[in-house]
């Protein structure tokens, strides 16, 4: 069950853009292609005392269009 009302407004925005992001907050920004391994990246920041700030998942393969709608997303 998804709970709209929780959403960061730029996961809506992305949403838009079939892309998957999610904000957690921290001051380090990442881009994986698959959501486990963003995971992964995410426990290895916090190991080495850094914190999450965002991560997209770019589902296995990406075009240069969606790595031009992320750069607006999050400027």
């Amino acid at each position: 069950m998804e709970d709209k009302t929780q959403e960061h407004n730029l996961e809506r925005v992305a949403s838009s853009f079939d892309l998957c992001y999610r904000y957690l907050g921290g001051d380090i920004g990442l881009m994986s292609c698959s959501a486990g391994s963003a995971m992964a990246a995410c426990d290895l920041i916090e190991q080495h005392g850094g914190k999450p700030a965002n991560f997209v998942d770019l589902h296995g393969a990406v075009i240069h269009e969606q790595i031009h709608e992320i750069s607006l997303i999050l400027e």
